[in-house]
């Protein structure tokens, strides 16, 4: 699996693309917005945040954060606003 932080050089789009299918994703703490959005997905993965609240994905009013085409994604503690 792959480890993101919203401090690290790591984000989640990187996360992703490096990701290999079943690949679980951990997300730590934090707001997650601005440019990373949408995340393109191709790959079946988990991403789930590493604590049951706190982990927030903010796509400041766009109309897609996540961009999922024929694959299975699954998402877990995270918040989508």
């Amino acid at each position: 699996g792959s480890q993101c932080d919203a401090l690290s050089s790591c984000n989640l789009t990187v996360a992703v693309a490096n990701s290999q299918s079943g690949d679980v994703i951990s997300v730590a703490e934090g707001l997650y917005s601005g440019a990373m959005f949408p995340v393109l997905v191709r790959r079946n993965v988990t991403i789930v945040g590493n604590v049951k609240t706190g982990v927030v994905f903010s796509g400041s009013n766009m109309t897609r954060i996540l961009d999922v085409a024929g694959v299975s994604v699954t998402l877990s503690q995270l918040t989508l606003v």
